[in-house]
């Protein structure tokens, strides 16, 4: 049991307890953080949208100067 869980039922935490919960927690985190780094960061839905965005706006102005008039 953990040292937040212990004081809320007022029974006292043991030592040993709470190392083995500390322990389990840093563990935790350390998981979350390995699978967090192994995993690209996804972009968001904004920045997906103004990347796709600015993608169209080069095609369309690409497709303008290949079609203006020859002089």
């Amino acid at each position: 049991m953990s040292r937040e869980q212990g004081p809320s039922r007022g029974k006292p935490v043991h030592p040993d307890c709470e190392k083995g919960a500390q322990a389990f927690i840093k563990e935790r985190r350390a998981a979350k953080q390995k699978k967090r780094a192994a995993k690209p960061k996804r972009s968001s839905l904004v920045e997906e949208n103004r990347r796709l965005f600015a993608e169209q706006d080069r095609i369309r102005e690409l497709r303008r100067q290949r079609n203006q008039p020859k002089k």
